[in-house]
């Protein structure tokens, strides 16, 4: 889910993007390339942005500051958060990409955020990367405070950024939070604790702890802290400019793109529920996987019949049923890389080519690869047995 401004964005369990609300700029107006196999979504003030499972990125809505001008070969994305006027993408391997308003130098993106990056959220000109040690890293407008960061702060496991604040959950499931306070959107309530994660809008502060409730703290000039009565059961959290939104559990999270393999090899599909009590049934192709129960299918050896689109179906113990969006497992070939040797010479000319594992002085190991005789020169000889080879010595003999 995502909610900025005055419009939000849902992606279902089927990969589809539902969005409503303030529609001004068409930021409602999904485009049909966008509607389908989504991943995730952001919602910037009069933008969208949504993630594809393919890893890539699509955007609309307002353009004013090049906000839904995706990078040009933008790719491997595993999350996307929008700001007022921009957006961030972390990449697989850590990194963060920013386009956008540049305003304050929110889009332009520090060393401590081109690597190690585990975690993404962008405020309204200012942005929050949470680090692999569990460190913080702000960057952007700080004329409030954003990038006061608390001294010592570290053991983070979640982030989110609001309007000009900043909220982070430690590891001992505390909040931390700073930067404009001026309806107590940072005054975090007193006792909270067992919180899994944050949300922050305009003016409000919420928090989803473990046991499936919400705490809210902050503005209320619209309800955003009018908590429904009996609300439980919470998995997932987001915050718009004035409203909060709570997703009922369960959700089903794995790596949001297609995965390729090696013959012989191995890779888990994971399912992971926001509750105890849940059981599962892995689907190859529409078809049961016998055995596959758990919340981790585990694939080893993998051979070309493992080919195909996999999913996980995850039932509460009330009975409800989940089911997960697709993960397309593929097999583009066996690669491998041979060694060749050229022979030149005269056409005619023979030629005994030989090779040994071992080379010392004094080889005398030396075994027939093949027998040439020159058909055209160059010509290059391959040696097929070489690619399972961690070494191979070659050696060329014209043949008198």
């Amino acid at each position: 889910m995502a909610g900025c401004g005055e419009h939000c964005l849902v992606v279902k369990n089927d990969g589809t993007v539902v969005a409503w609300g303030f529609n001004d700029q068409g930021q409602t107006s999904v485009p049909a390339t966008a509607r389908t196999n989504a991943a995730g979504v952001a919602a910037g003030e009069r933008h969208s942005v949504v993630l594809k499972r393919d890893g890539t990125v699509q955007a609309w809505g307002l353009n004013t500051s090049g906000q839904t001008n995706v990078p040009l070969g933008l790719s491997d994305v595993v999350a996307i958060s929008a700001g007022g006027n921009h957006n961030l993408a972390l990449k697989r391997d850590g990194s963060v990409v920013a386009w956008g308003s540049n305003l304050y130098g929110e889009t332009t993106v520090p060393v401590e955020a081109q690597s190690g990056v585990r975690a993404i959220a962008a405020g309204f000109y200012h942005n929050v990367v949470l680090k692999e040690d569990g460190t913080v890293f702000v960057w952007g407008y700080g004329g409030n405070g954003e990038k006061n960061i608390p001294i010592g702060l570290s053991g983070v496991v979640a982030i989110a950024a609001g309007y000009h604040h900043v909220l982070a959950v430690k590891n001992d499931g505390t909040v931390v939070a700073w930067g404009y306070n001026t309806v107590g959107q940072t005054v975090v309530p007193s006792g909270l604790t067992g919180v899994t994660a944050v949300a922050a809008g305009f003016g409000h502060s919420a928090a989803l702890k473990s046991d499936g409730t919400v705490a809210v703290w902050g503005f209320n000039n619209l309800g955003q802290l009018n908590i429904p009565s009996g609300l439980g059961g919470v998995a997932a959290i987001a915050a718009g400019g004035e409203n909060t939104l709570a997703l009922i559990g369960p959700v089903l999270t794995y790596p949001p793109y297609d995965q390729n393999f090696v013959l012989g090899g191995s890779l888990a599909l994971s399912a992971n529920s926001s509750g105890t009590g849940y059981t599962y049934q892995w689907h190859r192709n529409g078809t049961n996987i016998d055995g596959a129960t758990n919340a981790i299918l585990q694939l080893t050896n993998l051979t070309i019949g493992d080919v195909g689109i996999y999913q996980a179906f995850e039932r509460s113990p009330s009975g409800a049923l989940v089911i997960s969006s697709t993960v397309n497992l593929l097999f583009f070939g066996d690669l491998k890389f041979y060694a060749g040797t050229t022979l030149a010479g005269l056409v005619g000319q023979k030629f005994r080519v030989e090779y040994a594992d071992v080379l010392s002085l004094g080889t005398t190991n030396w075994q027939l690869l093949t027998n040439v005789v020159l058909a055209t020169s160059p010509y290059v000889v391959i040696d097929k047995d070489s690619a399972g080879r961690t070494n191979r010595f070659y050696r060329a003999l014209l043949d008198q």
